[in-house]
């Protein structure tokens, strides 16, 4: 595992206030890293991995294999990559991150647009135009987009609409 810290800090007054994260990197392997109280980045690459992120608003990626991601407390961003992962975001608002409709089938474990929680789908990826593009079934918890299911909610959600718990980038 590489581990990096990080610290930026502006040359003068009025620049924003100082950022410190730390960076840890998978191997090719089967990795279980467990980030810092700080922002962290979190990448697991190959390998059935699992990514725990503490405090603090995090980025995790799982890469390729069947990944479990935990985001914790902050507003996390968790990206499973190709396979079946998992991904649970804790408390926060955060963003359960999908490139392509054949990554695999995800489940979020803790979906809650109240607490601010969004899917974040790439439209180039997906070739997505519209939200309305999306299918969800409130009694699976199946997102579908153009049919072709990428996600459950395994909470099932009764306030999640597409039109709402999407964003396209």
């Amino acid at each position: 595992m590489l581990e990096a810290l990080i610290l930026r800090i502006g040359p003068g007054v009025g620049d924003p206030p100082v950022s410190i994260y730390r960076e840890y990197i998978g191997g090719p392997g089967h990795d279980e890293i467990l980030g810092s109280s700080f922002n962290d980045k979190i990448y697991g690459l190959d390998g059935n991995d699992i990514l725990y992120s503490r405090n603090g608003n995090d980025i995790l990626f799982g890469g390729n294999g069947n990944d479990i991601l935990y985001g914790e407390a902050g507003n996390d961003y968790l990206a499973g990559g190709n396979g079946n992962d998992v991904l649970w975001g804790g408390a926060g608002a955060d963003k359960f991150v999908f490139y392509s409709p054949s990554e695999g089938i995800d489940i979020i474990q803790d979906y809650s647009y109240s607490q601010g929680d969004r899917i974040v789908v790439d439209k180039v990826g997906f070739g997505a135009t519209s939200t309305s593009q999306f299918n969800y079934n409130s009694n699976t918890g199946a997102l579908f987009f153009q049919g072709t299911q990428f996600v459950t909610l395994e909470n099932k959600p009764a306030d999640f609409s597409t039109s709402l718990g999407i964003e396209l980038v």
